[in-house]
């Protein structure tokens, strides 16, 4: 349990700042069922919710800053970095900044999601196939991937 609120503390004041760190983690820290993936997992969130309208290099800076000196070996020892279960519907700024990153560090990645229905009838809004899971949904978009 340690070793999570370790990994909660690094990462929060990493990616969050230590004000935002401290409140963000704390009531994760009391969950006594908390993974470090899920700790990993939030923070990227509530990074992710302040990136949509930055300059490409601010959003690299950010990104190098959380995990991608871990590609580097910014300091520590390079390992591998894989990106789990990112997607969107909209092709925005963000979208396009991520491609970039991803293609100028490297970065292997999960899209979320292949299939084209959430449930039976109702379409899956980030979903790479159409709702009959035949034709693409977003042609261009797989192009970038």
């Amino acid at each position: 349990r340690r070793r999570v609120q370790a990994v909660l503390a690094v990462l929060g004041r990493r990616c969050c700042g230590p004000q935002a760190s401290r409140r963000l983690v704390q009531p994760l820290r009391m969950h006594r069922r908390i993974t470090a993936l899920g700790s990993v997992i939030f923070l990227s969130v509530v990074w992710l919710l302040d990136v949509h309208l930055r300059s490409y290099e601010t959003f690299a800076h950010d990104l190098d800053v959380c995990w991608g000196f871990l590609l580097r070996g910014d300091g520590v020892d390079p390992a591998p970095v894989w990106l789990s279960e990112f997607g969107t519907e909209e092709l925005d700024l963000y979208w396009h900044h991520m491609m970039r990153y991803f293609r100028e560090n490297e970065v292997d990645f999960a899209y979320w999601s292949i299939n084209g229905e959430k449930t039976p009838g109702r379409r899956e809004a980030y979903g790479i196939l159409d709702q009959d899971s035949l034709a693409l949904q977003r042609p261009h978009q797989v192009h970038m991937l």
